[in-house]
């Protein structure tokens, strides 16, 4: 088996096109092992009850679901949103996970 560490971004208002490409990756890399899979997913999900707030965050979460990935970010970091996620299918490679302080621009 692999060790995959990935980094996602998809930019706000894509295309679907870009959401199933998203998965698909996902699909792929879980498919050979241990996965750590990290970036601005901008999906609204609601992690407490697994539900993503549209079709293509409801396949989104089935996706993570399947691949058995646990999200790790537990706190909002756009608004009162958790935009960005980190994903991983082996529950021992994260812990302890620190959110810093926004940077500020004056």
């Amino acid at each position: 088996a692999e060790n995959a560490f990935g980094v996602v971004y998809r930019p706000p208002n894509s295309s679907r096109e870009v959401g199933e490409s998203v998965k698909q990756e996902i699909k792929d890399v879980c498919s050979k092992g241990t996965v750590v899979n990290m970036g601005d997913f901008n999906r609204h999900i609601d992690w407490a009850n697994q539900i993503g707030s549209s079709a293509e965050g409801e396949d989104l979460m089935e996706c993570i679901q399947d691949c058995f990935l646990n999200q790790y970010v537990e706190v909002p970091t756009r608004e009162q949103a958790i935009l960005d996620w980190v994903l991983c299918n082996e529950e021992r490679l994260v812990s302890d996970l620190v959110q810093s302080p926004r940077a500020t621009v004056t």
